[in-house]
């Protein structure tokens, strides 16, 4: 799942991966702060095109990129019968 979106004023002040996973949940995206928190770590979410950690703090104003794998996408593993 690709999403492109701008964090708002009322985000600034607040850890980064607790505001894009409730700005993603607003969008209609299932996705828990875990998840956000690992694909920031990755880099699969950028801010202002940066890598940033799930601790920072949000200046609101910032384009948050996000490629994201959702539960609902992911690919169900093969199990032995």
């Amino acid at each position: 799942m690709e999403c492109t979106f701008v964090l708002g004023p009322d985000d600034k002040g607040r850890r980064l991966d607790q505001s894009v996973q409730q700005n993603l949940q607003a969008l209609g995206h299932e996705v828990s702060v875990r998840e956000v928190r690992a694909a920031l770590k990755s880099g699969n979410i950028r801010v202002d095109g940066r890598r940033s950690a799930p601790g920072d703090r949000a200046r609101g104003g910032e384009l948050i990129e996000a490629q994201l794998i959702l539960r609902s996408e992911a690919v169900p593993s093969a199990r032995p019968d």
